[in-house]
């Protein structure tokens, strides 16, 4: 919109609808029991699933509307490859020939969703099935696909002086940091996220030190806003029974 050339270098994440329905996603997250599955259901999954689902990444989706590799590449940004490595000259990146496989992999957790709403739909009453609005907005416009991108990988490499690219954003993710908490022998395994839950939100080596926001304290919400309360919930009433 800038007039500016922008390029992306994909990975493998999933994409999301933003509504189905007529309904928005989280609605539906909520609705269909995804969102309030607790960590002891977790911890009793195959291992295989569970850890698909602990360190899956977090699904592609716009804050009002769908967002996809494809939307992208309608309005002009260059899609590429994972990036492999960056060239003794520091300007040159090496790309993985993955552009097809990662588009392909958001395109087919996008088609999921629905599956998972229609079968939950399916489980209920006929007089509740029949509340819901017909599901033709589906696929959204922002999801038609563009044949080329889950055929061809693109570019192997990318020269940013080349293509005049002067602001490189970094987004490959972050982990915990505690080094702000001047405690003695704190630990990150203090902070183990899927613990012999819900009746414990503490350090284990440091008893007092509560915490919260971490994914699968309690449930699949413990990491965003939507969730947290029912955690901090827990940690008053272990305050409060440590003050008896």
């Amino acid at each position: 919109e800038e007039g500016r050339d922008v390029y992306l270098a994909t990975s493998r994440v999933g994409g999301a609808i933003r509504t189905y329905r007529h309904e928005d996603l989280f609605i539906w997250l909520d609705r269909v029991g995804i969102m309030n599955m607790l960590a002891e259901q977790f911890k009793k999954m195959p291992k295989e699933v569970a850890h698909q689902i602990r360190y899956r990444k977090i699904p592609i989706t716009g804050p009002d509307c769908a967002i996809s590799l494809f939307s992208l590449h309608r309005k002009g940004v260059k899609l590429l490859g994972s990036v492999s490595s960056v060239g003794p000259d520091g300007c040159t990146l090496k790309l993985k020939e993955n552009r097809a496989d990662n588009v392909n992999t958001s395109l087919e957790s996008y088609k999921i969703f629905p599956m998972k709403i229609e079968s939950w739909i399916k489980g209920q009453p006929e007089k509740v099935q029949a509340s819901f609005m017909p599901a033709d907005d589906f696929p959204e416009p922002e999801w038609k696909v563009v044949p080329e991108l889950t055929k061809s990988n693109g570019p192997s490499t990318l020269c940013l002086k080349e293509c005049k690219i002067q602001n490189v954003i970094w987004a490959t993710g972050y982990s915990a940091d505690f080094s702000f908490l001047k405690i003695p022998g704190l630990q990150e395994a203090d902070f183990e996220p899927v613990r012999n839950l819900p009746s414990d939100l503490c350090s284990k080596s440091h008893p007092g030190l509560f915490y919260s926001g971490f994914p699968w304290l309690h449930h699949q919400q413990s990491q965003n806003l939507v969730g947290f309360d029912k955690d901090h919930a827990i940690i008053v009433e272990q305050i409060l029974k440590r003050c008896a």
